[in-house]
């Protein structure tokens, strides 16, 4: 892992470049890239959210503060 610091930009990138290696092996017939990319990162969440406590944590509080 790299010793750089990170940053926002840095962290779009990365989101950016795995979207773009899945969805271009994948026939989406008549699914709209956008809908197969929500769906994807859908799942790469709440895998997330399984597997680390801190990130379901963030996630509702991302959501408790979003109703207000």
């Amino acid at each position: 892992m790299s010793k750089k610091p990170v940053d926002l930009d840095d962290c779009k990138a990365l989101v950016e470049e795995l979207l773009a290696n899945r969805i271009q092996d994948k026939d989406l017939g008549d699914v709209s890239p956008v809908i197969w990319e929500r769906g994807f990162l859908t799942g790469v969440l709440a895998r997330l959210a399984l597997e680390d406590v801190d990130v379901r944590w963030r996630l509702q509080q991302m959501v408790k503060h979003s109703r207000r």
